[in-house]
């Protein structure tokens, strides 16, 4: 896989990414029963939705329940070459707070929103070819765009397999981004998980504490658990 084209779409007040690759990928995937990229079995088609509820019925959808959009013709063909096809987006953020009836003029709203558990997701589902090979080609691109964008990454992108990630890879990065509410800086961990149907960004922002990489991880997974289902 060659160089890469970065497809960006604005969504819920951020963005989600996904990254298309060089010339020679194959469309494919998401027909079940296709065991490849590492062993992973493709278990159908699946799309993303956003349910009202999360995580135990403890988050609650921050936006609008916004239909998945399809991919722009450019980016279509962009996330084709990729093994990607078939590509509708969507996103949202999850809070414990209902974060519809904030007041921006409100000056207790930033402490609101900065003592409360948000999860921020966007994703893709279509047809993946090759989930490993999207997943570690995301993370390469996002790496090089991180700067431009106002996300600090530390360290490493590292694999990893928290409890209920089946048929699914995921990778995992430290950051540091500007909270748009609250203006200040934030620690967190994002993570990115792929499979034959689905590809979802996952940033858990938990209070002023944070999250390790273990805990981003699991939330990241039971999301992609409720979010996920068959087509």
């Amino acid at each position: 896989m060659a160089a890469s084209v970065v497809a960006v779409a604005v969504l819920a007040g951020g963005a989600w990414l996904l990254t298309s690759g060089g010339d020679d990928d194959k469309p494919g995937g998401g027909g079940g029963d296709q065991v490849a990229s590492g062993g992973l079995k493709d278990d159908g088609p699946h799309k993303l939705t956003t349910p009202d509820k999360v995580l135990g019925g403890q988050y609650t959808r921050g936006t609008p329940d916004t239909p998945a959009k399809d991919a722009s013709t450019s980016d279509a063909k962009s996330l084709a070459t990729a093994g990607i096809t078939g590509a509708k987006g969507l996103g949202t953020i999850y809070s414990t707070i209902d974060l519809t009836t904030l007041d921006p003029n409100d000056a207790q709203t930033a402490e609101k929103v900065a003592a409360a558990k948000n999860v921020t997701f966007f994703g893709v589902f279509g047809k993946v070819a090759d989930p490993q090979a999207t997943l570690d080609k995301t993370f390469a691109e996002f790496t090089k765009s991180a700067e431009q964008n106002g996300t600090t990454l530390s360290g490493e992108a590292e694999a990893v397999t928290p409890d209920g990630l089946d048929g699914a890879v995921m990778k995992c990065q430290g950051a540091e981004t500007k909270n748009p509410t609250t203006g200040l800086q934030q620690k967190t961990n994002m993570c990115m998980w792929a499979d034959y149907s689905t590809i979802g960004l996952v940033e858990p922002v938990q209070g002023a504490t944070g999250t390790t990489m273990d805990e981003a991880a699991e939330i990241a997974a039971k999301l992609r658990a409720e979010v996920r289902v068959p087509q």
